[in-house]
């Protein structure tokens, strides 16, 4: 029953680089590993997990950028090509981690492949999404590269400026404007709310702003009234 599981598991590990492109193995196969025959690069998420005098890496069978992966757990022999390489694996060893190199399809009893790394690094964040209104006016927003902001102005008569570094912050689409329903008061009044949506891109500094002329039916807004802004720091 065990011989049968490994012919399962080798196959497996088989399929999921056969047909791809080929690259040159960059470091020798295990002692008793099968000679490379096929080869994939990316970036694999997975585990790393400590395996005797070598890791492994335990998680998805195929890279980030496969659009079809066999559902399944695998476990691949890590070979580091380069010092930073290892140093990295060691530091993560216990942990989630990013790895990328190239997977061949070099098996023995207990690894599907073995996964020779470049570069192991720790799993991005996960983005978050931070909320501002009327009470943020003339405030500091710190995002992370990812993170989503999200605008809500309450007054219809707002029109938002475009981001003055968009590299650092950019819009998603224009902003929805909604009506209070209603409980507003007579047309002009501009009651409702007008929202933006923003996602960070690399570090830096930008403003995002908005302004208006009227505050109500036939009333002008004065210069406080009249314009807010935030400034958005993101720092990966």
């Amino acid at each position: 029953m065990k011989n049968v599981r490994f012919v399962l598991s080798a196959t497996l590990a088989v399929l999921v680089v056969a047909g791809l492109a080929s690259v040159p193995a960059q470091a020798a196969a295990p002692a008793g590993a099968s000679k490379p025959a096929t080869t994939q690069s990316g970036t694999w998420d997975g585990r790393i997990q400590k395996d005797g005098p070598h890791y492994d890496d335990v998680g998805r069978a195929c890279p980030e950028s496969a659009r079809i992966c066999y559902d399944i757990v695998a476990r691949y022999r890590i070979v580091p090509l380069n010092a930073a390489a290892a140093r990295a694996v060691k530091k993560l060893a216990g942990g989630q981690a990013r790895l990328t190199g190239h997977l061949s399809s070099a098996h023995d009893s207990r690894h599907m492949g073995t996964l020779y790394v470049t570069k192991a690094a720790a799993p991005a964040p996960a983005s978050r999404t931070v909320m501002a209104d009327e009470q943020t006016n003339g405030q500091t927003v710190a995002l992370r590269p990812g993170d989503h902001l999200t605008v809500v102005l309450h007054s219809t008569y707002w029109r938002f400026n475009a981001p003055s570094d968009p590299a650092v912050v950019s819009a998603d689409g224009d902003p929805a404007y909604a009506g209070g329903g209603p409980r507003c008061g007579p047309p002009g009044s501009g009651c409702g709310t007008v929202t933006a949506h923003y996602t960070a891109g690399h570090d830096g500094t930008a403003t995002i702003s908005a302004d208006r002329t009227t505050c109500g039916e036939a009333l002008r807004c004065t210069p406080a009234q009249s314009h807010w802004s935030v400034k958005v720091t993101v720092r990966g």
